[in-house]
């Protein structure tokens, strides 16, 4: 049940939304138990955002959201696809990226 939030500095078309969310889609199987069936994702795109004072033109924001905890080197394969995915994609060159590990996850079937 991964959530997965991106915020770009630019704009994107929605064949390109689609694109990168195929393409996160695939790649959330590089988190051991997590797949394309449970995985939500929100993109949010031309939003100022800034780095050491500066605003950036190009640069995301990437919240990982998962239900339970995944392995180090699971989370290091995911951050350097999301990397790629967001430079091939979108053209950002800087990325920061965070992960929320959670014990209780909600949806309409009830808590887990």
């Amino acid at each position: 049940m991964p959530y997965i939030s991106v915020t770009l500095a630019g704009k994107l078309d929605d064949p390109a939304k689609e694109k990168l969310a195929r393409a996160i889609g695939e790649k959330i199987t590089l988190l051991p138990g997590k797949n394309e069936a449970g995985l939500m994702i929100h993109v949010d795109d031309g939003r100022p955002l800034f780095f050491a004072g500066a605003a950036t033109e190009n640069g995301a924001f990437v919240d990982v959201r998962l239900f339970g905890e995944s392995i180090l080197e699971a989370k290091e394969a995911f951050t350097l696809a999301m990397k790629e995915l967001l430079y091939e994609i979108c053209g950002v060159e800087g990325m920061y990226l965070n992960y929320i590990e959670l014990k209780n996850w909600g949806t309409e079937k009830g808590l887990r």
